[in-house]
């Protein structure tokens, strides 16, 4: 049975192996993109993959050396938001500039619309340095839910 969820055939009846992963093409050579688990579908259908999860991240990292970490959330809302953890969260000229630089990253559905300065130290993070996604969810639930209130 467990086999069964694993291996399936396609329509040449070839055998394919799930794995979970997401790989992208280019140049005839196939890389790693992540899991399947790291993407989400916004409210209108669209699939957000983690390449370009990690391609938003990356882009508001580079927005100022204050910022530790970038959380990408929208999981079936209707946009992109962003949770932006800073030690000097209560810096104000830190706010300006994100907000300034924010619309440039990402297009229509795949920018970030809102964002929210954290604290550091709220940020959980695994072993090998990647961010808890679903923990952080969780604990700052509220948080994520205020940035989709008009």
């Amino acid at each position: 049975r467990a086999s069964a969820q694993v291996f399936s055939k396609n329509a040449s009846g070839s055998i394919i192996y799930h794995t979970g992963d997401v790989g992208i093409m280019r140049d005839g050579k196939i890389f790693w993109a992540g899991r399947i688990s790291d993407g989400f579908k916004l409210a209108n259908g669209e699939y957000v993959n983690p390449d370009k999860i990690e391609t938003l991240e990356e882009e508001i990292r580079k927005i100022d050396p204050r910022i530790n970490e970038v959380m990408i959330c929208g999981p079936n809302r209707l946009y992109l938001t962003a949770l932006i953890f800073s030690e000097k969260y209560t810096v104000e000229d830190l706010r300006a500039k994100i907000q300034e630089r924010l619309p440039k990253i990402g297009e229509g559905t795949m920018g970030v619309r809102k964002f929210v300065v954290v604290d550091t130290g709220k940020l959980e993070l695994t072993p090998t340095m990647k961010v808890k996604r679903k923990a952080i969810s969780e604990k700052l639930a509220s948080v994520i839910d205020s940035l989709y209130k008009n």
